[in-house]
């Protein structure tokens, strides 16, 4: 039997039921999360940790796809006062 890897995403910020049963029955070998799927840092850790759970691996790894955008606006409204250290940011 040929051993196959793949990453897989979800379609939002939790799995759906058939994104749960496709995961335990084939067993990605890593989670990419879009910004479809993030919305704040109890959330992300709330689908990582359901992710290796169903997959049965706890170093299952999770990738974030950011653009830049993104970064900064997540940058801004976690450290509100970043712009005091005079950090040259794009507009957004």
């Amino acid at each position: 039997m040929m051993t196959r890897a793949f990453i897989c995403g979800c379609s939002g910020l939790a799995f759906t039921e058939e994104e749960r049963r496709f995961l335990a029955e084939n067993a990605p070998w890593g989670l990419i999360l879009f910004r479809r799927n993030i919305d704040n840092p109890t959330q992300v850790n709330d689908l990582t940790s359901e992710f290796r759970k169903i997959v049965g691996r706890a170093d299952a790894p999770v990738l974030v796809d950011f653009d830049f955008v993104l970064l900064f606006q997540a940058i801004v409204k976690y450290f509100p006062h970043i712009e005091e250290y005079n950090v040259p940011f794009p507009e957004i």
